[in-house]
């Protein structure tokens, strides 16, 4: 460019011919521009810049898109893929910050139950707000939101169920130690300071019980987080925490079953009789047994009343979804029916296509804008409702709380002293499940208030939403009348019209609701058929391992010919009940990780819902915007709904598996227990083998020490007599003791063989109908064979191996039935060797007894004689101590009889 001088140059200004002409000198600057350079300049400024551009575009977009994704997930609740998860268990005194909710019942956890089972969030970074209500549920922003908190809610509450009721069991366990106490005591067994040091000792050992549970808890958590391929997978991390949870309640009952036994030893410690110990204990143990039992049976009662409930906010969350579904696509449909208006006065030449475009694009986006603004003034209604609703509750389940605490100690107060252990446990486990059945009651309530203010609320949100629809059809109408330059006729013609779009809208909406409604029902239906399936497919499983262990426990028995029927009926009643409680926690496991895969499938179609929500609210977006965030969008949800289809095959298969192993696991720790008690018995009748052996050495020392005293004493002849009357009677009742046994022993085993006979007989019986059966299986068969000669043929030899397999099973079933009837004849004699032994030995401490009387031995001496025997014989201190009092009791009733 060049520049060059200002200059001045004449400029003319005329107003015809009326004005005197006149110059003006106007002063201007003149410049040369070089126009290449320039062009150059332009084209390197848009490339420099164009590439500058592009650079941080490609840093920044998909930071921004994640971002953006991310904040979505924070809002909506749902947990990242690769966040951490939160530990499964945490301590229970853990500060309890936020809300109030169920203050009382965490204090009642935090005191007596020894762990915590803590569900991993959806991801939400403020923990201390868990949706605890239907009211937060109702608030979430839609309805597969919604669902992922109820199926969350469900889930906590299955867990928390199993923490009070662990809770209750540890309670009313101190509350019988009690009983046993106060027995103990008003029976002038304890004094008053060994009444209190007893109970402080036992509620110390509870509670190191509890510590202990704890401490183990945590360590084998801890070991768990430090998996990296759990911290992935929240699904397997909660499976392998309530693995860990089973166990640990496992090892909770097996420490109180030993602090009954060290409470056994506390009790003799303190100089309680024995017998009176085995009378307190066996009551302790039944009574714990009964509790088990009902503690079970609330259980399965809680399970079936939260599976109702959850079932009723399935069809309020089905009924959302429904309606949301239809809400999504009205702005659609509107669009549609105003599209055909359109096209009929483009097709008139009314309207350009350009115009026809504008206007259509102007009202869908006015309504959508109209409908995010109206959405978020709805949510913040429901928001307040739910403070509002979830406040209600809180004061009234406050109260409740309170009233069921101070009826809780009014009611420990009253039982402090009681003895009755039965009466204390059953009065005590009904007044908690009352309070549980309160609760319920008032959830319950609440639900359905929750139900009816925010359906009350939606249908005002409704309303308020068709009125600006409406709104915004009137407009649309009038800019459509004034764009195409409409008559009055042709305004008519189209308001007509458009009110027949709405009237066909709304008969559609009605069909699309009934079709919706029955689809509902028939989803319900089928749910429910599922269910049903499911539930007889675990019968027939557990029916199956059930007869596995039975078969397996029987053979067992079988082989152990030492062991009385007695302590075999003991077995398979600890078989029994170890099977129930196996089957038991196996449906239970089965639930909870049912429900924690629901709840995690849930979440990701939360997050599906929500990227849809995202794809319809960008459509109030300008075009070039609008279509590049619906790409990305639908690119986001692809993935989304492929990772769901696998994760949920994926899912499935885990769970069978883990099922599987969880199974074994408790099969294999039922089989170790087992093979305890039986070693148990085992070992006690090895015991009372020795014990029997050491009374007959007893009895012998006895024997001469009481016949050298009456040789050194018994001189005059009428004590000669009386000694000799007093032999003749023992031997006479030693006669009779042996007639009476031997009958004894031939009426038991006439019975045994009429037994045995009987089984025979009916076990003959099903073999030949087996066998008919098969016959007539086969004849039907060869029926179908067209020769006479080849039907005859094969008849003739079906029956031969017909009745080759009746001589087998005959010859299997007598060689079954002899082998029973000696094993049942052992049993029997050696029922009646025990029983004949005992009867002896009474025998002869009352013969050695009245010998001692009648050489004038004192009670004294008669009770050192004992002692000495025993201890000569190698019995402990306990054990002559006993015989000596056994003897006295003798001593004395000897004296009686002589009326001495």
């Amino acid at each position: 460019m060049s520049n060059q001088l200002n200059s001045v140059s004449p400029v003319p200004f005329g107003w015809g011919n009326d004005c005197v002409p006149v110059q003006v000198e106007v002063m201007k600057e003149l410049t040369d521009v070089d126009k290449d350079a320039l062009i150059i300049a332009f084209f390197v400024g848009l490339i420099v810049g164009g590439l500058i551009a592009l650079l941080c575009a490609k840093l920044c977009i998909k930071d921004i898109i994640k971002h953006k994704i991310q904040h979505e997930e924070e809002r909506h609740g749902i947990y990242p893929e690769k966040q951490e998860p939160p530990p499964a268990y945490q301590e229970l005194d853990k500060q309890e910050s936020g809300r109030r909710r169920k203050k009382k019942k965490r204090q009642l956890l935090e005191d007596e139950a020894p762990l915590l089972v803590q569900r991993p969030s959806l991801g939400t970074e403020d923990d201390n707000y868990e949706p605890n209500t239907l009211a937060d549920a109702f608030a979430s922003p839609n309805s597969y939101f919604m669902e992922a908190s109820i199926l969350r809610q469900d889930f906590e509450h299955t867990v928390s169920l199993d923490i009070e009721l662990r809770a209750e069991k540890i309670e009313v366990f101190l509350k019988m130690v009690n009983a046993v106490l106060n027995y103990a005591h008003r029976n002038n067994f304890i004094s008053d300071t060994q009444y209190d040091d007893l109970w402080a000792k036992e509620r110390d050992q509870v509670n190191r019980i509890i510590s202990t549970c704890k401490r183990e808890c945590n360590d084998k958590i801890a070991e768990l987080k430090k998996s990296a391929k759990l911290k992935q997978d929240l699904i397997a991390f909660q499976s392998q925490a309530e693995m860990i949870e089973t166990l640990i309640a496992k090892r909770l009952n097996t420490l109180l079953s030993d602090e009954r036994e060290n409470l056994k030893k506390e009790l003799a410690k303190y100089g309680v009789p024995d017998d009176e110990i085995k009378k307190l204990l066996s009551g302790l143990n039944d009574s714990m047994k009964k509790l088990d039992q009902k503690i079970a049976s609330e259980r399965e009662r809680q399970l079936a009343a939260l599976e109702r409930k959850l079932e009723r906010r399935r069809k309020v969350v089905e009924q959302e979804q429904v309606e949301e579904e239809q809400a999504n696509t009205e702005i659609d449909i509107r669009c549609d029916r105003n599209l055909e208006t359109l096209d009929k006065l483009v097709g008139a030449g009314k309207l350009l296509e350009r115009t026809k475009e504008e206007l259509l694009e102007d009202y869908e986006r006015d309504c959508r804008k109209a409908k995010m603004v109206q959405t978020e003034n709805y949510q913040k209604k429901k928001g307040d409702l739910q403070s509002r609703l979830n406040k209600r509750k809180e004061d009234r389940l406050r109260k409740l709380q309170d009233e069921q605490e101070r009826r809780k100690q009014e009611f420990l107060r009253k039982c402090e002293k009681s003895a009755d252990i039965e009466a204390v446990t059953a009065e005590f486990h009904k007044l908690l499940s009352t309070f549980r059945e309160e609760r319920e009651n008032l959830e319950g309530e609440f639900d359905d208030r929750a139900i009816d203010e925010f359906v009350n609320l939606k249908r005002q949100f409704e309303d308020e939403l068709e009125n600006i629809f409406s709104e915004k059809e009137l407009n649309f109408q009038e800019s459509i009348r004034s764009k195409a330059n409409l008559t009055q006729d042709e305004v008519d013609r189209l308001m007509k019209n458009h009110r027949q779009q709405m009237l066909d809208l709304a008969d559609r909406r009605k069909s699309e609701q009934e079709r919706i409604e029955a689809v509902m029902r028939e989803k319900q239906k089928q749910r429910r058929l599922k269910k049903e399936e499911e539930t007889r497919r675990m019968i027939a499983d557990q029916q199956a391992i059930q007869e596995q262990e039975n078969t397996t426990i029987q053979r067992l028995l079988d082989s152990q010919t030492e062991i009385d029927d007695e302590s075999k009926k003991k077995i398979l009643q600890e078989h029994k009940e170890n099977m129930e409680n196996i089957n038991h926690q196996l449906r239970v496991s089965r639930m909870k990780q049912q429900k924690a895969l629901d709840e995690k499938l849930a979440s990701r179609r939360a997050k599906i819902a929500s990227l849809k929500e995202d794809r319809e609210n960008a459509k109030a977006e300008a075009k070039r915007d609008r279509e590049k965030k619906q790409a990305e969008l639908n690119k986001l949800i692809e993935d989304e709904e492929k990772k769901l289809r696998e994760e949920q095959e994926k899912r499935k298969e885990e769970v069978r598996k883990r099922l599987s192993q969880e199974t074994k696991m408790l099969l294999e720790e039922k089989e170790k227990e087992m093979a305890q008690l039986v070693g148990r018995i085992q070992a006690s009748i090895v015991r009372y083998k020795a014990r029997i052996e050491k009374d007959k050495k007893i009895l012998e020392e006895m024997e001469q020490k009481v016949t050298k005293k009456v040789e050194e004493s018994v001189v005059d002849r009428d004590d000669k007599d009386e000694v000799k009357a007093v032999l003749r009677d023992y031997q006479q009742n030693m006669m009779n003791l042996e007639d009476q046994m031997n009958e004894g022993r031939a009426r038991q085993e006439q019975k045994l063989k009429e037994k045995i006979e009987r089984r025979k007989l009916q076990k003959e019986d099903i073999v030949e109908r087996d066998l008919r059966e098969e016959l007539q299986d086969k004849r039907d068969e060869g029926r179908s064979l067209r020769s006479p000669t080849a039907v005859m043929a094969s008849d003739v030899l079906n029956r031969i191996i017909v009745e080759q397999k009746h001589r087998a099973a005959m010859r299997q079933l007598e060689e079954e039935m002899q082998l029973e009837m000696k094993k049942q004849r052992e049993e029997l004699n050696k029922e009646f060797e025990i029983g004949l032994k005992e009867e002896l030995d009474n025998q002869n401490k009352s013969l050695l007894a009245q010998l001692a009387l009648i050489s004038n031995v004192k009670e004294k001496d008669i009770k050192k004689l004992a002692e000495e025997a025993a201890y000569e014989a190698g019995a402990e201190k306990s054990e002559a101590v006993k015989i000596a009092k056994d003897m006295k009791s003798e001593y004395k009733r000897a004296r009686s009889s002589f009326g001495m």
